[in-house]
């Protein structure tokens, strides 16, 4: 009786598991049928023809813009635009130049450039009589003219080629040959798919046609045959640009410098080849030891963007108000450090006067200039940005390029560069007549 029933009961679950298997059976092959007829309706789309715009379609067919209408709203960016997000294109695509019309496979980390596939060759011109470089007015589209970029010898240091003035607002872009000593610092390295592709790092200034100073900060502990300096550069996307990318042959660090308190955060960058002067490369003013800026305007430039601690499409123009060392202290004591904290003589504070945030970490090394008492449109170098708290009404630090003028005559004499090249001409014809006193 028991072996009966048992056979009982094995065949009621062959027939239970004959059923689930036929059940199963059934309802792959009518999601088969379903699949099926979703995959002619979607072969035959193109066939349809309907008088409602499709959105999908219409999105990526008009993609919509972001970054003020400089860019698009796409997967990636191709040739040397910036991949970047941007809120108004969510969290998958990323904002791009409208240059950028294809997609590229390359990662989406937010500050790199595909390589630029030609390099301005050298111009050597014979020198001319030295003039101010002609003023030239520039209009403010996504794509700017292009400035000539005849050879020409800049009369003096500390001078822009750009009739258009920054200063009067907080914040805003640069305009193209404002600002022709500043300089971005990369490195050339190879992208996760073996191309290669430009990191931005910071920023630095050009002292001479040979020479770049800027933080240590910035090219501390990095490779020095991978970095490049590129000069020329207003709008990172542009692909019209007449840009001079230089190699370095040395890089001289500070020997007291300290990567923790960023004390003489200072570095002296020595260029393979020399740049070439035009209208937008010229070399910045550097004052001496005891230079007063009382009564002069300041002004902040660089590609940092403070908001999304990214890169800033066109450098952008801050104006900022220097502080006294012991103001600067006590709001720094106040806000992280407590009373331990004791502001050091390598630095110089400025504090934005709108009360914001403008200054980002990209910033690094970038220039803080003010114009050279009694003239309105030439320049001096007061400092390097070098860290903040990154705190609206607390001041920004930089490194005191004054404080460091002894150190940097040094080394251009190291070199065999005249160390009084980035001193206004009156100043020379003063060092002259002196000399021969």
């Amino acid at each position: 009786t028991s072996r009966k029933g048992t056979v009982v009961r094995s065949a009621m679950y062959g027939k239970v598991v004959a059923a689930l298997f036929c059940f199963l059976c059934a309802t792959v092959c009518f999601w088969c049928v379903v699949a099926q007829n979703d995959a002619d309706e979607v072969f035959n789309f193109s066939r349809r023809r309907s008088t409602t715009p499709d959105p999908i379609l219409n999105f990526f067919a008009n993609p919509p813009t972001c970054d003020n209408g400089r860019g698009v709203c796409i997967k990636e960016c191709a040739d040397i635009a910036l991949m970047r997000p941007d809120v108004s294109c969510g969290s998958i695509l990323v904002c791009c130049s409208r240059e950028s019309d294809n997609s590229v496979n390359q990662p989406d980390n937010g500050f790199a450039f595909p390589t630029r596939s030609t390099i301005p060759p050298t111009i050597t011109t014979k020198r001319i009589k030295k003039t101010r470089p002609t003023t030239t007015t520039t209009t403010t589209t996504t794509e700017e003219p292009e400035l000539p970029e005849e050879p020409f010898d800049p009369e003096d240091c500390g001078y822009g080629s750009s009739e258009e003035d920054s200063r009067g607002q907080a914040i805003g872009d640069s305009h193209r040959g404002e600002f022709p000593w500043n300089v971005g610092i990369f490195s050339r390295e190879k992208s996760f798919y073996g191309t290669n592709q430009d990191i931005f790092h910071c920023g630095g200034t050009i002292i001479d046609d040979f020479v770049v100073l800027t933080a240590a900060t910035c090219v501390h502990n990095k490779n020095r045959s991978s970095l490049i300096v590129i000069g020329g550069m207003l709008d990172v996307f542009s692909k019209r640009e007449k840009r001079q990318e230089r190699s370095l042959e040395q890089v001289i660090i500070h020997p007291k410098f300290g990567h923790t308190s960023r004390i003489y955060d200072i570095a002296f960058l020595v260029l393979s080849d020399k740049f070439d002067y035009s209208r937008t490369i010229n070399r910045i003013c550097l004052p001496r030891l005891g230079t007063s800026f009382k009564g002069s305007n300041c002004l902040f430039t660089g590609w940092g963007d403070g908001i999304s601690d990214g890169v800033r499409p066109v450098m952008k123009t801050v104006e900022l108000q220097l502080t006294e060392s012991r103001p600067c202290e006590d709001s720094l004591r106040r806000m992280i450090y407590k009373n331990v904290f004791k502001l050091s003589e390598s630095f110089q504070c400025a504090e934005e006067e709108a009360n914001t945030v403008n200054i980002g970490r990209l910033d690094v090394g970038s220039p803080l200039v003010c114009t050279v008492p009694g003239k309105d449109r030439q320049f001096y170098q007061v400092g390097l940005y070098s860290w903040s708290t990154v705190e609206p009404n607390v001041p920004s630090v930089f490194t005191n390029v004054t404080f460091f003028r002894e150190w940097i005559d040094g080394q251009m004499k190291l070199i065999d560069r005249l160390p009084y090249i980035y001193e206004p001409e009156v100043e020379n014809e003063e060092n002259e007549g002196n000399e021969q006193n």
